[in-house]
């Protein structure tokens, strides 16, 4: 890498530096948009990024300034070609490009941003950095961590953070799906790593290039048939590491009226100003007739996992029911008594119809495997999990399954008979149908 200084080297680079650079601008208070304002600025935190000096930086009596003689202005490519084996980088971002391709296909200035063409202009530029920047926070929020990577960054700083987070995801997602056995159940399930990794990234680019809160499919047209495929997949994998039948799984599925899907980590990352807890970054999904609905401000996670239990990743029965003296209000609308749904454990034998979920079979007995004291005792078994709005300051959930509250009218609407009550409508608190929690 070339400097205005004069200096010319190469240095490893710490994705720590990355976590380092964002706490910095949190400390002195600099946005993602102030970076687009300064290029001065987006060099110096480039530059720490990359090699952990902070001399790019002075102070001044205006607060945090800039010695203007620190410079870093590389492309993607050379910056990939300093800092990855030439085969690994190859491949890495062949595997990226494919599965951006597959997903968007129109995407032509981010795969040309990320070659290192000098034509781009600065419009393209701009925008293949902020389709980069939200893959990216798609990957954090996956990982479990909040999506704060803004287009403002830089190329280099944006890339570092993707290569970083995109080589977790796969680890993480592995695991989360297959588990400890993933070889196995990777082969059980009539797949491999490869398609797995291949199948993920495309399933967290998706994610990332949704731009609505509720995102609803017809299940009849070819992206639907898309996006259908994909909840399959990952379905079947997980009802492999169970022990499950695919067939008896989808068999329910078919028949029900209507079949329910959350994963961990593939919402929004919605979390209000001074919210607290686990925010909303995972995804619930209703498959009812011809309509995919995802609810990508979700979370399947209680408010406090060292306090509360949760439910373990399982196919669960799952029913309607009218939550009495409970309320939420949207817009100044309150809604009482309003429209939920309660699950229930399906090797209980008692039926779709029961609250009750003395455990949760296949992990720890339905207390949450992260709360060393879950609620009062350590065997505290799970009773009464619902699925219900979410909160603006904390997710309401003692182990239930919230989707936000501002989106959760549209849940509620999908459950409306307009013919019911002579016409006047209702809630069909008559269906019955099934709840699979893939991955928490």
């Amino acid at each position: 890498m070339e400097y205005i200084a004069g200096e010319s080297r190469e240095q490893d680079v710490s994705g720590e530096q990355v976590d380092k650079m964002l706490a910095m601008m949190k400390m002195y208070g600099i946005k993602g948009g102030d970076l687009g304002k300064s290029k001065e600025l987006m060099n110096a935190l480039a530059y720490f990024a990359v090699t952990g000096d902070s001399s790019g930086f002075k102070e001044a009596d205006s607060g945090r300034a800039l010695n203007p003689a620190v410079w870093v202005g590389i492309s993607l490519a050379r910056w990939l070609m300093n800092h990855l084996p030439h085969n690994k980088k190859n491949r890495e971002m062949k595997e990226f490009m494919n599965n951006l391709g597959a997903i968007l296909p129109e995407n032509e200035d981010l795969k040309r941003l990320i070659k290192g063409e000098k034509e781009l202009d600065e419009e393209s530029k701009k925008k293949a950095l902020e389709t980069l920047s939200k893959i990216t926070n798609q990957y954090k929020i996956f990982n479990g961590l909040e999506g704060d990577i803004s287009a403002g960054l830089g190329e280099n700083v944006i890339m570092m953070e993707f290569l970083k987070q995109r080589k977790k995801a796969m680890e993480i997602g592995l695991y989360r799906y297959a588990g400890e056995n993933s070889k196995e159940v990777l082969k059980l399930a009539e797949t491999n790593k490869n398609e797995f990794e291949i199948m993920l990234e495309r399933k967290i680019i998706r994610a990332a290039m949704t731009k609505k809160d509720v995102n609803d499919i017809n299940i009849n047209t070819n992206e639907g048939q898309m996006v259908l495929k994909e909840y399959e997949y990952f379905a079947k994998i997980v009802t492999v590491k169970l022990g499950g039948k695919w067939e008896d799984v989808k068999d329910k599925w078919n028949k029900a009226d209507f079949f329910m899907i959350s994963e961990e980590g593939l919402g929004s990352g919605y979390k209000p100003a001074g919210f607290r807890g686990h925010f909303y970054n995972d995804r619930i999904t209703v498959f009812k007739g011809d309509m995919i609905v995802e609810f990508r401000r979700a979370n399947v996670d209680p408010e406090d996992d060292k306090k509360f239990g949760t439910i373990a990743p399982n196919l669960y029965g799952m029913s309607p029911m009218n939550r009495e003296g409970k309320s939420f209000t949207v817009n100044g609308v309150t809604y009482s008594d309003y429209f939920a749904m309660k699950l229930s454990n399906l090797n209980t034998g008692k039926g779709t119809n029961e609250c009750d979920i003395p455990q949760c079979p296949y992990v720890n007995k339905g207390i949450n495997p992260r709360a060393d004291k879950p609620k009062d005792q350590p065997s505290w078994a799970l009773r009464g999990v619902l699925g219900h709005p979410g909160g603006p300051t904390y997710n309401w959930s003692e182990g239930c399954q919230t989707i936000y509250k501002d989106d959760y009218k549209t849940f509620m609407e999908l459950f409306w008979d307009g013919s019911l009550n002579g016409e006047q409508g209702g809630y069909r608190y008559d269906l019955k149908g099934y709840y699979f929690l893939l991955t928490q």
